[in-house]
């Protein structure tokens, strides 16, 4: 009876030990999953890290041999590879085009996870670059310490598909999109930062654009002409000339532009609900801190560049020593046709369409683009502009990137 008891024990003591050893090796694979999948969390960051300078040191080498690429792309992850001890992790290269992808691995060993088996852990990333961005730029916003350079917001829309939209702000809200605005372009880069969604997301941190038309002058001042008596027809001609106080356009009233340089001196050129004008090989320039232009409600304005001249390819200008002016205005139903470029470098451009009815500004140019201090279109408005090179010119203003990542 007694032997009984003590074998009774001895079981007893021995069901103790195995759930105890039971219980430690749970809470050991619990300690261990936690602190395992801290360091694959960890890992695949280093991964990460090191794959993107890779597939970025590949893509630099565009005119290299594969092997000569993937030779250099081995050798900047091993210098950025700040991950866990052991083998070295693979790395893995293909080449399509203009895009590099790369592909690592790694096995990590586990530190406490091989109480129940698992010896190690497998963590990947993989990365993708390509060479750097050249699209030409059709619009640049200039100023460098304003907010907002470009500001899309409510319901309107910013389309240029076959160009690049720079701003040259150095705020972290250099470029905005919110509401329900949509800003798309073929590339989109700011010195600063950005908020909202664009298509694509634009390049940060780029280096400021210079002001390509700083140097130009308007030339030296004339006789003012005195156009009072045509402005109050419905249908009427001007001729090129120095409007002193501006001009404005009546309601319903037609007006055409001879072909020549207008500069509107101390004074806006204001057109208003219904009236129509054209202007074809027409340069609209502004000097003054009250010069400007107002497109009202309604109101349809066809301008053209001249192609030849001081200003070709210029349809507004002023310098750019001009004061800080009033906003460059286009009301809700006025649409403003433009072909050629815009440097207006103290002037904000203002679209604004608080109903339907939508504020367009329709811009094909060449060279430089629209060139303003900052853009900003509101409610229902709509910027469309398209670049143009009917003689296949190497354009004067170009977004370049070196490299860049894609995912």
């Amino acid at each position: 009876m007694a032997n009984a008891g003590r074998e009774f024990g001895a079981d007893r003591a021995g069901n103790m030990l195995i759930m105890f050893a039971l219980c430690a090796a749970l809470v050991i694979g619990a300690a261990g999953g936690a602190l395992g999948y801290m360091r694959l969390t960890q890992e695949r960051s280093a991964l990460q890290e090191a794959a993107d300078a890779a597939a970025l040191a590949a893509a630099r080498l565009h005119g290299k041999t594969e092997s000569e690429r993937t030779a250099s792309a081995q050798r900047i992850f091993a210098q950025n590879y700040r991950g866990s001890d052991g083998a070295a992790p693979v790395v893995s290269l293909n080449f399509n085009g203009d895009f590099v992808s790369v592909e690592v691995s790694h096995d990590v060993p586990t530190m406490l996870l091989g109480v129940i088996g698992k010896r190690s852990f497998s963590a990947s990333a993989a990365s993708q670059a390509t060479r750097g961005v050249s699209a030409p730029v059709c619009l640049l916003a200039l100023d460098e310490t304003l907010p907002n350079g470009f500001e899309i917001y409510g319901n309107a829309g910013l389309t240029a598909g076959n160009c690049a939209v720079v701003s040259n702000s150095t705020d972290d809200q250099g470029m905005r999109v919110y509401g329900g605005a949509t800003a798309e372009a073929a590339e989109f880069a700011v010195v600063g930062g950005f908020e909202g969604t664009f298509s694509p997301s634009p390049m940060t941190g780029i280096a400021p654009f210079d002001d390509p038309y700083a140097a130009r002058t308007l030339p030296p001042e004339g006789p003012c002409i005195d156009a009072s008596d045509r402005l109050t027809q419905a249908n009427f001609t001007l001729d090129p000339g120095i409007y002193c106080g501006g001009i404005e356009i009546m309601a319903g009233a037609t007006a055409l532009l001879n072909p020549g340089l207008y500069v509107m001196k101390d004074g806006p050129i204001k057109v208003q609900s219904g009236a129509v004008v054209t202007a074809e090989n027409v340069t609209l320039a502004f000097t003054g801190a009250t010069a400007t232009l107002y497109l009202q409600g309604g109101a349809q304005v066809r301008l053209t560049a001249p192609a030849e001249g001081d200003f070709a390819g210029l349809a507004l200008f002023s310098e750019s020593t001009a004061p800080t002016v009033e906003w460059f205005t286009i009301s809700g139903g006025a649409t403003l046709d433009l072909e050629g470029g815009m440097y207006l470098p103290t002037h904000e451009i203002w679209l604004k369409s608080p109903t339907t009815d939508r504020a367009v500004l329709n811009a094909a140019t060449s060279d430089y683009g629209l060139i303003a201090k900052r853009f900003c279109v509101q409610g229902a408005a709509e910027l469309e502009v398209t670049h143009v090179n009917p003689d296949s010119l190497e354009e004067k203003l170009r977004l370049k990137s070196g490299v860049r990542l894609v995912r």
